[in-house]
């Protein structure tokens, strides 16, 4: 946590490129850090209570300064903008109690303890409804904090070369998301998506720093000294060193030249694809397959298409729609896959942030009690249900399994345990006392009763078998 708390030091004036388009953001820069957060404001059908005093344990002075700096700067970022306006959530108390409530992304630290947002999560693993654009932006800013997630990195995967370290994500999850959302998905789900979110951002917000603030015209020196705001001096200094590097100029050509082959735009906006996918799941009553996901987001308002290219791919999918008779399928050979060809490695195309081949094209089948559920890609009433449900039951079964190992084990022992006493018994003392003759002869007996079910009962009967009568 030490590395959340490193103090910055005094900087010279910044100076951004002229040329290049910037946004606003010199305003009231020393407020950031030093301010209070401003209390969480609550439209709500049920009265919210205010936020409980914060705990004055040390040790969670440096959460809590985190937290406040968290809410300072999503209040500063967040003005003058989309985010800034308030989300119609579900929230669930420490009592298991539901109330809604209006938040803001610059609220979501402020929430009373033990109160979190409920985020319902698809069968694909992606947030929807109004509270995935509530997480968004709370993500947003989890990812521009250059205390949490610092620039210095060259890149967001692969600690082992250069990569952010596994241990920062795993510590924002679980003290910075955790307690302010409940996900109707696994923990497991519920982290890859939010590591997702947060890794686009970062990489975006890194991107961004660096239109506004690199000069061709400006040398090295002068552009480690242009030191962007909110951001320490030491990591602006790693970040221009690594842009700068011939392999990494090198790795900007291409991806520059590659996004250029990519000519047909999409009308999706800031809205993710899972929510819109939400919305028209709840409009028609289906799942909407890929198909219909492409037309949907590079169509107009006017219900025109972007442009000639994106008409032809529309018109080949519609075909092939028709052609397989159906308009709800998702699999790897639907009308998107015959058209646009294979997939790229762990990505679904139209399906948006979270959707992997793996829980995309998927059948899933179990038992629980008798019955059989059954859910796939093509629909589901409560596909979220029927995964978490499928994973209670491979966890359930892998404990009787190994509970039955150890059971199998300790009888293992005791019979041996009860052989050695036998024999020794028989050695020193020349046959069983009578003390224990009950006791011996009560075992074998229940021995002979029960039918051999597991290997270590046959091996029982043929050890007993060897043993002097009684």
């Amino acid at each position: 946590m030490k590395r959340f708390l490193a103090t910055v030091m005094p900087r010279g004036k910044r100076i951004k490129n002229p040329l290049k388009f910037v946004d606003e953001r010199e305003n009231n820069i020393a407020s950031r850090s030093l301010q209070p957060p401003a209390p969480a404001t609550f439209e709500d059908t049920t009265s919210v209570e205010a936020s409980e005093a914060p705990s004055q344990d040390p040790s969670q002075a440096p959460s809590q300064a985190i937290a406040n700096s968290i809410s300072s700067d999503g209040a500063t970022r967040c003005s003058n903008s989309k985010s800034s306006s308030a989300w119609n959530v579900e929230i669930i108390d420490s009592t298991n109690m539901k109330k809604k409530a209006k938040i803001k992304v610059k609220d979501v630290c402020n929430l009373p303890r033990g109160d979190r947002v409920i985020v319902e999560v698809d069968e694909e693993g992606a947030a929807y409804g109004e509270a995935q654009g509530l997480l968004a932006g709370y993500c947003g800013i989890l990812a521009t904090n250059a205390r949490i997630f610092p620039i210095s990195f060259e890149k967001w995967s692969g600690q082992e070369n250069g990569g952010m370290p596994k241990s920062f994500k795993d510590e924002c999850f679980d003290t910075m998301i955790k307690p302010h959302f409940h996900f109707t998905s696994t923990e497991k789900i519920a982290y890859r998506y939010c590591i997702q979110s947060i890794a686009k951002k970062w990489g975006t917000y890194r991107q961004r720093l660096w239109n506004e603030f690199y000069d061709p015209t400006m040398r090295r020196e002068a552009l480690v000294n242009n030191v962007p705001d909110d951001v320490p001096r030491d990591q602006w200094a790693c970040f221009v060193n690594y842009r700068l590097k011939p392999s990494t100029v090198e790795l900007c050509m291409k991806n520059k030249e590659n996004r250029s082959k990519q000519t047909i735009p999409h009308t999706c906006g800031s809205k993710s694809n899972s929510r819109r996918r939400h919305e028209m799941y709840l409009e028609t009553g289906k799942k909407p397959s890929r198909g219909m996901m492409y037309i949907e987001t590079h169509k107009r308002k006017d219900g025109s298409f972007v442009n000639n290219k994106a008409l032809t791919i529309v018109e080949q999918i519609e075909l092939n729609m028709t052609q397989s008779n159906t308009q709800f399928e998702v699999s790897p050979n639907d009308a998107v896959g015959k058209v646009l060809g294979p997939e790229h490695s762990g990505r679904v195309r139209c399906m948006g942030m979270g959707a992997a081949p793996t829980n995309t094209f998927r059948n899933v089948r179990s038992r629980l009690n008798g019955m059989t559920i059954s859910t796939n890609s093509a629909g589901s009433s409560s596909p979220t249900t029927a995964v978490i449900l499928q994973e209670k039951i491979n966890n359930l079964e892998s404990d009787l399994h190994n509970s039955q190992q150890k059971v199998i084990s300790l009888e293992s022992k005791l019979q041996q345990s009860f052989d050695m006493m036998k024999t020794y018994l028989m050695m020193k003392e020349g046959g069983i006392p009578e003390a224990l003759i009950g006791f011996f002869s009560a075992r074998e007996a229940n021995d002979a009763e029960s039918e051999p079910t597991t290997p270590f009962d046959a091996r029982r009967s043929a050890g007993d078998s060897n043993g002097t009568n009684i």
